[in-house]
């Protein structure tokens, strides 16, 4: 497996075999930093059910990136972020299980208002409310992630985040596997 590619000078995403063949969905995800820890979120259903990650989903129609990252926080964990630092774009191809590449606008937050909380997603169903615990937040020590309880390739970005690089990135995924990757840093 490659660990690292540099690749200035071209044009990323073109660069990659996904891009000749699928087409991108939208989605953000947001780490907190807090000193020396990070808030991730334990998923309870849906996709990457079971794993540690930050905070993020789809962006709506007529939403910016950046709206959307923050809605998608205060949705899932409860904190209002201030300011946002963009770190990139991580793209994820998955040759067994999508025919599409997952396109993730990349942020950070240390300036937030409130206190993390488990998530409650209402949703209308034959016209009964069901509240649905989403993820629950949890604070780790930058020295104690759970890199085996999280999707494969949090283990390669995620230390780029913490120390505040800017960098965009390519996984290729076969089921929970990563075939490959490449890392622009910026």
């Amino acid at each position: 497996m490659q660990k690292y590619s540099d690749v200035r000078g071209m044009n990323f995403f073109n660069t990659t075999i996904a891009s000749k063949r699928k087409k991108s969905k939208l989605f953000t995800l947001i780490i907190v930093k807090k000193n020396e820890n990070v808030l991730l979120g334990l998923k309870k259903r849906g996709f990457g059910v079971h794993k540690w990650n930050g905070f993020g989903g789809k962006v709506e129609s007529g939403e910016s990136i950046q709206d959307g990252a923050i809605r998608e926080l205060q949705e899932e964990c409860g904190l209002i972020a201030n300011s946002l630092y963009k770190h990139g774009i991580l793209w994820f191809e998955n040759l067994e299980t999508t025919d599409m590449i997952f396109e993730v606008h990349l942020f950070s937050v240390s300036d937030y208002k409130g206190e993390a909380t488990e998530s409650e997603e209402i949703n209308d169903l034959l016209k009964m409310i069901i509240f649905v615990i989403e993820m629950i937040p949890k604070w780790f020590n930058i020295k104690d992630i759970p890199f085996q309880n999280m999707w494969p390739s949090n283990k390669y970005w995620l230390p780029l985040v913490i120390e505040g690089k800017k960098f965009d990135a390519f996984f290729l995924y076969k089921n929970e596997h990563v075939l490959d990757f490449t890392i622009n840093e910026y």
